[in-house]
This record gives C-alpha cells, sequence and structure tokens, in this order.
C-alpha cells in the first residue's frame, strides 16, 4: 500500500521512467544517479517504478528495470515507436485505471473503491473503515496511517484536493485526473461520476472485455449482466450505467470486427465471442489498443 510513497501517477513519470531504463540498463546505478537523471527526489524514483510495475507496464527482472509486452506497446522501445510515449492521449489513462482497478492484487484500495463501494457518495472515514476491515479480515499488517495514506494517494489520483482556502491542487499533474470518475462535494465527502464516459474509447472497453473474459474463463458466451455489474467487469471498473454498457456492447461486432457479437434471443442478452486460442485472444486486444489511440 506504501509503494507510492503518497504520490499519485503523473503525466510524464512513465515516459520518464522509460528513458531511465533505457539509460541504466546495462548499469548498476544508484538512486542519487537515478535522481540526477530524472531531476526528481529519492522518494520520486521509487514512486514511479512502483507505478510503472503496478500497472504492469515495467518488471524488476534481474535487479533491473524493463519493458513489458503492454508498457513497450504504449511507450515503445529501441526503434519502435508506441502508440503514446508521452501518455497525452485519454486512452492511455483509461488504460491505467483498467491495470489498477480490475484486480486486486497490486493496488487493492483502487480495486475496492471502484467494484466494492455500492454507494453514489462516500467520506473519506468510511472508506478507511471498510479497508480496515479488510486488512483485519485478512491478518494483514497493515498500519491505519497506512491506510490513510493510501486511500489519500487514490482520491487524489483522480480528484483535486481540495485546501484550506477551497483551492483545487494537483489536478492537472495526475495522469487520472481527466477521467472524470470521482468528484469532490467537499472537503470529505467524495462522489463516484457514473454515466456514458464518451472519452473512453469503445475499442478500449473492448480491449477491457476480452481481458476480464479471460480471467473469468467462461468460454465463449458471457452474459450482459456480468459485464456490467461482476467485480472486476469493464461496466463496474469504468463506472458505466447500464444504458451506456449496451450501447457499447451493440457496436462490438463492428469494433472487433465480429469477433465478438451482441445476441438476444428469448430474452438472453449474451455477448458471443469467435472460439479462438489464447494467441489469437491477445492478437485481437493488440489490434483493438491500436484502435483505441486511433480516436481524437
Amino acid at each position: 500500500m506504501s509503494g507510492h510513497e503518497t504520490f499519485p501517477l503523473r503525466v510524464l513519470w512513465l515516459y520518464k521512467l522509460k528513458k531511465m531504463q533505457e539509460h541504466f540498463q546495462d548499469t548498476n546505478s544508484s538512486i542519487e544517479e537515478k535522481m540526477v537523471y530524472c531531476g526528481v527526489g529519492k522518494n520520486m524514483v521509487s514512486a514511479m517504478s512502483w507505478w510503472g510495475q503496478t500497472i504492469d507496464f515495467f518488471e524488476n527482472t534481474h535487479r533491473q528495470l524493463s519493458l513489458t509486452a503492454l508498457g513497450a506497446k504504449i511507450l515503445g522501445m529501441a526503434e519502435k515507436k508506441g502508440l503514446d510515449e508521452f501518455c497525452e492521449h485519454i486512452a492511455t489513462a483509461w488504460l491505467v485505471h483498467w491495470q489498477l482497478a480490475s484486480t486486486p492484487e497490486k493496488a487493492y484500495t483502487y480495486y475496492h473503491l471502484f467494484n466494492c463501494v455500492n454507494q453514489a457518495s462516500f467520506d473519506r472515514e468510511f472508506l478507511v473503515r471498510e479497508l480496515t476491515d479488510v486488512v483485519h479480515a485478512n491478518s494483514a499488517k497493515i498500519s491505519p496511517n497506512t491506510i490513510r495514506r493510501d486511500i489519500e494517494c487514490c482520491l487524489r489520483s483522480y480528484a483535486p484536493k481540495i485546501s484550506q482556502k477551497g483551492y483545487e491542487e494537483d489536478f492537472l499533474e495526475s495522469l487520472l485526473a481527466t477521467l472524470d470518475l470521482l468528484k469532490i462535494k467537499s472537503r470529505d465527502v467524495v462522489e463516484f461520476c457514473r454515466g456514458a464516459h464518451q472519452t473512453l474509447p469503445d475499442a478500449l472497453f473492448a480491449y477491457a472485455l476480452l481481458e476480464f473474459w479471460q480471467r473469468l474463463g467462461t468460454g465463449t458466451t458471457l452474459d450482459v449482466m456480468r459485464i456490467t455489474y461482476d467485480y472486476g467487469s469493464p461496466g463496474r471498473v469504468f463506472k458505466l450505467d447500464r444504458h451506456s454498457v449496451m450501447k457499447r456492447l451493440q457496436a462490438m461486432q463492428e469494433v472487433t470486427d465480429g469477433f465478438m457479437v451482441l445476441t438476444d434471443q428469448a430474452g438472453l442478452r449474451q455477448i458471443v465471442r469467435k472460439n479462438a486460442t489464447d494467441e489469437d485472444i491477445q492478437k485481437m486486444q493488440w489490434y483493438l489498443l491500436e484502435q483505441a489511440y486511433q480516436s481524437a
């Protein structure tokens, strides 16, 4: 819970992390050298590394960071250009959000917030109590202060912090701040922004759907209700209302070139997927990522 050092993921950090990884690839560099190269403090270097690994853009191999296949696809590597090297496209923010909130393993606070909190609005103390209960139920040794810091970092990732004078702080620095998923109602109350989220590309929704489907391992059909409401589903993680999910599913045949199709038989709405190998599904996901970045 504390690897981010309370710093939300900033827009240029993934680019800086890639450049740092390339520069120090073959050396046993010190933290001080990395600080000088990136122009940030020691805690920020650690936070950059934590974020890069948590969203699966980077992995730590033999004490050296290296790009994962996903990271290379987005950020590029060597002479191959990535889809969004500087993380300027809104699709990158949605992808990072999906990486954080769709599974509980790496960033549980983000997963819990977007999957387990059902209220339209909540206060920070409610979230502290919820996560403290989870910690106790799993016999984990995490201090209350660590829980509070993690919650604060999570909320600041999506919504500006309100200062004592009522000003918004740290809004433009966070990569996730433009997604309009959370709204600060007051200094203590936070509200979910559920709706159509027009900035989410249909192709990225389809990418997430395929990944969710793979985790479920449910064959070639998937009920629309699961896509909309299951923990870790695109509907729940992206905070889409039911109508918006249906609208996106109706577009799946065109978006995926027939790989996924919405059917409605005897009132049973399902998405039907081609009978494909894991390799074919991965190829389709890469194709969908490329399509997502062609949108404005």
